[in-house]
């Protein structure tokens, strides 16, 4: 068998906010609600430290290795002095955007499938501090921590492909010039189905065998696009929870999954691929066996 996600538990954000909460510019919430986002997760007072803290009381299980990751570039500093579990080596990983998790999980894998660790903790972890900094190009940001526990020869969630596909175009991000933005937002569609199709084909199915993709959740109209560029159903691609959640960054896919898992939206046996393009031109895809 191969390695799965043998437990995942999440800390959000303890006030659960309107977007027009977060900004009285009546336009732009206008915007980020066409993009079909309604609620977010805030914790402005509470350090991503503390957040570390109350998840890693969620897991009783001791890790052999912890993977931290991050899409944020500022949190580098207050997470990379963090003293997660005594005994326990850590690494911190960033620099793939909103895809940074499922670089975190297919490490995890091989380190696991090579016989190195048994038992492998990925966390990711973005939050803000000041409502101003969760807005950002039509979309709005949840404070959030997950972890997922990785071991071999789980019963359930098994990982059956993850990839990264990069083909960037706005390097700088946010600071990218218009022209180069314009570019990435235009072409980003067609990076999607491109990763979803290299994730398939690395699992050795095909489409009509894949059950649902569980979207990253910036915004709905991109699932609008791929869905007609992929040929795949748009019943097939799980983003409701946006209303709900708004964007988590790196850890939308992961933490909807689970819920949707829990709600039986997806049932066992069922295959379902976690879908998150980061900004620039990054794909992260993860392939599970409910």
């Amino acid at each position: 068998m191969r390695a799965g996600i043998s437990e995942m538990h999440a800390v959000l954000g303890r006030h659960h906010l309107p977007i027009e909460q977060l900004t009285e510019n009546k336009e732009l919430c206008k915007a980020i609600k066409d993009n079909g986002l309604e609620m977010v997760y805030v914790d402005n007072e509470k350090s991503a430290h503390d957040m570390l803290e109350e998840l890693f009381m969620e897991f009783t299980d001791r890790p052999d290795y912890i993977i931290l990751t991050h899409s944020l570039p500022y949190l580098l500093g207050s997470i990379g002095k963090i003293r997660c579990i005594e005994g326990v080596p850590m690494i911190c990983i960033s620099g793939l955007p909103c895809c940074i998790m499922h670089k975190g999980l297919e490490m995890a894998v091989a380190m696991i499938e090579n016989g190195r660790y048994e038992r492998i903790l990925v966390i990711g972890i973005d939050k803000c501090y000041e409502n101003f900094e969760r807005i950002f190009f039509g979309t709005a940001m949840s404070d959030s921590a997950i972890g997922l526990m990785i071991e071999k020869d789980t019963t359930r969630h098994e990982v059956i492909s993850s990839t990264i596909n990069t083909m960037i175009i706005a390097s700088n991000g946010v600071y990218s010039d218009a022209d180069s933005i314009a570019s990435f937002r235009a072409a980003n569609p067609a990076f999607v189905r491109t990763a979803i199709y290299n994730c398939l084909e690395n699992a050795d199915l095909n489409l009509q065998q894949l059950d649902f993709i569980v979207c990253h959740t910036s915004n709905t109209k991109i699932w609008d696009q791929v869905s007609t560029l992929a040929k795949i159903p748009r019943s097939k691609f799980l983003d409701e929870n946006i209303r709900n959640t708004g964007h988590m960054n790196s850890n939308d896919s992961f933490y909807h999954y689970f819920d949707y898992v829990h709600r039986g939206i997806i049932r066992k046996g069922q295959k379902a691929m976690l879908v998150n393009p980061g900004f620039g031109g990054s794909q992260g895809c993860t392939l599970l066996i409910c």
